[in-house]
């Protein structure tokens, strides 16, 4: 007899059968509008001006569309955040995310996942202009086949607070898995306020920080932190790359606040990257 195949092979197939039939015709149609505006407008522009070139092609073919709907984005049933697709057809079925990029990213595929979470929609569609030529992607929603996966950087093993800090990372860990990346910074601050008070985790909001200098009010400085029962400073933060004055400036916090360890959650790539700061160590 042959052997069943595998549960990896299975979902590839259901992958490829949904790529292939889910809204056919429209994809078909809308791939081709893209091409049409390449042709006609090239690469160089910015996404805005390739989403009024398809809103207007739309019209005129009397294809069906919204264009920047707001949705509320939720975590454990609050709000927090919202989200605006550049366009949804087929009665917001289909999504449809427009890029002017170099190509197409791993990392615009997971977003746009990311936001067939939040429409519900059952596919998502990627138009990127930014090439040479027009590139597409389609994208079926199979969120429940979603990685959980994080990218812990710099991890000691004998990294102050270990218990707590595995808590706070299997926390945080739940919250990129449920988003998924795509969002604003404060989308997975106010998701990982709410993930940890459940879970019973003792913390302060530090919304702002006061500068000093020579026991001199200089200012206050927006700070946005999170203080995790008055040991651990953690950044919650969906940046491209973390950079040496975000560090910098956890750093000062840290001594600030008096905290002798330091997280930077940044929820930006498809992994989520945490990475922990010691006080005193460079």
């Amino acid at each position: 007899a042959n052997p069943l195949p595998s549960p990896s092979v299975v979902v590839r197939t259901i992958l490829t059968m949904s790529t292939q039939l889910l809204h056919q015709d429209l994809t078909y149609y809308l791939r081709g509008l893209g091409f049409q505006i390449h042709t006609a407008l090239g690469g160089g522009h910015q996404e805005a001006e390739y989403e009024a070139a398809l809103a207007y092609a739309l019209d005129q073919d009397r294809v069906p569309f919204l264009r920047q709907p707001t949705f509320a984005v939720t975590y454990r049933d609050r709000q927090v955040g919202e989200y605006r697709p550049d366009l949804l057809l087929a009665n917001g079925a289909v999504l449809l995310e427009l890029k002017a990029t170099p190509a197409i990213a791993s990392l615009h595929k997971a977003q746009t996942l990311s936001y067939l979470g939040v429409t519900g929609a059952e596919l998502g569609l990627i138009m990127n202009f930014g090439g040479s030529s027009m590139q597409f992607a389609r994208l079926p929603n199979f969120l429940a086949a979603r990685e959980r996966r994080y990218n812990a950087q710099a991890l000691p093993e004998d990294r102050l607070y270990h218990d707590l800090t595995t808590r706070v990372m299997d926390a945080l860990f739940d919250v990129h898995h449920q988003l998924g990346p795509g969002f604003l910074p404060q989308v997975y601050r106010r998701a990982a306020l709410i993930e940890l008070q459940d879970r019973g985790i003792a913390l302060e909001y530090v919304k702002e920080l006061p500068v000093r200098f020579r026991d001199a009010l200089i200012t206050t400085k927006p700070t946005r932190l999170l203080h995790i029962e008055g040991k651990v400073l953690l950044a919650v933060v969906a940046i491209s790359s973390v950079l040496a004055a975000d560090t910098e400036r956890l750093r000062w916090a840290m001594r600030t606040v008096g905290a002798r360890l330091g997280m930077i959650a940044n929820f930006y790539p498809g992994a989520l990257d945490i990475r922990f700061y010691r006080h005193g160590e460079s």
